[in-house]
């Protein structure tokens, strides 16, 4: 809310808060959760190479604990960072995605990662 709300600099903060406190907790999951929101809103502040780093973490903590859904929005948030930066790997992120939302069923998701 506060990122729709153009308040993404207390986004960030309140989004590393749930981090910390999901580092503390041992919460994978969690943090999985953490990174994306965190990588959400870097790429909402234009800041692209922190981004891309922070879903890169996001999907790999994902894909640790076997989070179909995270990592769905993690690929399809990648690929929008990607497109951002202008990277030629954008569009693998989105037929990943696409992939992987047919596997799981997730319709929706499937749905957006077609649009790209």
């Amino acid at each position: 809310m506060l990122d729709a709300a153009g308040r993404r600099a207390e986004a960030l903060q309140r989004f590393e808060q749930a981090l910390a406190i999901d580092t503390a907790l041992g919460s994978t999951e969690g943090r999985a959760f953490d990174k994306r929101w965190i990588a959400t809103t870097l790429l909402g502040q234009k800041r692209l190479d922190e981004a891309r780093a922070a879903v890169d973490e996001s999907l790999a903590l994902s894909r640790e604990v076997g989070n179909s859904y995270n990592e769905l929005q993690a690929l399809l948030l990648r690929g929008r960072i990607g497109e951002a930066r202008g990277d030629a790997t954008a569009l693998r992120d989105f037929e990943e995605a696409a992939t992987k939302a047919r596997a799981t069923a997730l319709l929706e998701a499937h749905g957006l990662a077609r649009r790209g």
